[in-house]
């Protein structure tokens, strides 16, 4: 990622289909883990 000669990204967060898997996501946890990434790996 340091290098790389993109304009843009796009992440691809999940895929709820259902009930169960709309009780699984959690946006905030996931907000947070992607930022965290991006920081550690741009560093």
């Amino acid at each position: 990622m340091k290098h790389t000669k993109a304009k843009a990204m796009l992440i691809e967060c999940c895929f709820c289909d259902n009930v169960g898997d709309m009780g699984r996501y959690n946006a905030e946890n996931m907000e947070d883990a992607i930022v965290k990434g991006l920081v550690i790996n741009l560093k």
